[in-house]
């Protein structure tokens, strides 16, 4: 009888574990797809982030620019790890925002 459980807990266990890796299969399928689209992890269509030399490009500044005004706190800033990334709409938002205090 003991035997018997064993084998059923064997069988469970690996049929547990082929359930998982598929799953994680799947989830590094998307991840990659994500990746590859310029989009991050888990974002489902969401805004990609940018580094510093990309903002810099679509904004027509600088690199040095975004990063002092990343360090002064006047752009928002993600961190990624030890990285410093940016949404384009958050940052023109907040330049809209500045634009309309000075008017």
């Amino acid at each position: 009888m003991e035997v018997i459980h064993k084998l059923i807990n064997q069988k469970i266990l690996a049929e547990y574990a082929r359930a998982q890796q598929a799953m994680l299969q799947e989830v590094a399928r998307e991840a990659a797809e994500q990746a590859t689209n310029g989009e991050t992890f888990g974002s489902s269509g969401a805004e990609p982030l940018l580094t510093p030399q990309e903002l810099a490009g679509q904004l027509n500044v600088p690199p040095s620019w975004v990063y002092e005004q990343s360090r002064q706190g006047k752009l928002p800033t993600h961190r990624v790890g030890r990285y410093l990334r940016f949404r384009l709409s958050e940052v023109l938002a907040i330049q809209r925002e500045r634009q309309g205090e000075r008017n």
